[in-house]
Parts: structure tokens; sequence; C-alpha cells
């Protein structure tokens, strides 16, 4: 596997804004996306923009061969295995460092977690059984609760505020298909 030496450092799934392990028509459409945004042609001029497109193209390109992109998705998959896997070595330098041993793979008994275990399962109980006194009740605004002239300001100003929320949202611009 001759991956260039500037991906390296890089998750080429990640460049293409893919899922990792994505099949090969998740690539191109990547890729399509990736070009739309960063392309120096079409997009941005700014170096960001420029070096992004360009390390997606390479990540495109080593991606595209079926012998590569096996060999690298075995390559990921060990690396994250690695990242993942608690070591022996780690697990053995936690249980030295505590008496109770709350590293072990082992139940250890703590008997002040338990206790605070217990009374947290407890007040859980509780509010399940009196969850519909507990509950708040949203407060309804009607003409009935405030004085009419209150009442009306009020709806105006929530009027008003969802009007200009309204302006701030973008437009959406129909692309020609």
């Amino acid at each position: 596997m001759d991956l260039p030496e500037s991906l390296k450092k890089h998750n080429l799934y990640h460049l293409l804004g893919v899922e990792t392990f994505s099949d090969i028509r998740n690539i191109k459409r990547g890729f399509r996306n990736l070009a739309f945004q960063h392309h120096p042609d079409t997009g941005p001029t700014d170096q960001k923009s420029a070096e992004k497109f360009e390390l997606g193209t390479q990540a495109y390109k080593f991606l595209l061969d079926e012998k590569n992109r096996s060999l690298y998705d075995r390559a990921l998959r060990s690396r994250l295995k690695k990242i993942l896997k608690l070591k022996n070595e780690e697990l053995v330098v936690q249980r030295k460092k505590t008496y109770k041993r709350f590293y072990s793979k082992r139940g250890v008994v703590d008997h002040d977690y338990n206790r605070f275990v217990d009374e947290c399962r407890g007040n859980f109980r509780e509010f399940l059984k009196n969850g519909a006194k507990v509950k708040i009740r949203p407060k309804v605004y009607s003409e009935k609760n405030m004085e009419g002239e209150n009442f009306t300001d009020f709806v105006e100003d929530c009027r008003s505020d969802y009007m200009d929320y309204f302006k701030t949202i973008p437009r959406v611009k129909k692309r020609r298909t």
C-alpha cells in the first residue's frame, strides 16, 4: 500500500466527508460534494480550500483502487482496535493505585457507591410513582388570565418576534437539475 505522505495523518474517508469504510458509490458522491464546495475554479479562492481540495483529490484517487482501499481498510481497522483496546499493563497499574480496585474486571464491593446507587434508585422509583404530581404544567396565556389590553400587546409582541425570526432564516435557492 503506497499511501502518499501527505495523507498519512488523515482518515481518507473523513477527508471526503463520508462515513468510515463507505462503499465506492458513497466515495464518489463525497468527492463530488467536495469538488462543488472547494474546487479552485468554482469555489472560494483561499489557501485552506485549495489544500482541502488537493487532499480530497489524492484520497479519492487512492480509494478508487479496490486493492488499495481493502489494504487501507484493514490497516484502519487494526489502528482503531489498538486505540480502543485497554491493555492489561494499564489495568495492573490502575489496580496498584487504589486499595478498592475500582478498575478491576471483577466486581469489588464499594459500600459508599452502593449506598449512593440505592438512594438514587429509591428516588427514581418515587419519581415514577408520583410523576403526574411533579410535572410542571405550561402556562396558558388567554384573555381570561390577562387583562384585555395586555393580552393584545402580548400577542402583537409574539407576532413581531416571530416575523423577525422568520426574516433571519436563509432562503434556499433551487438548483437546476
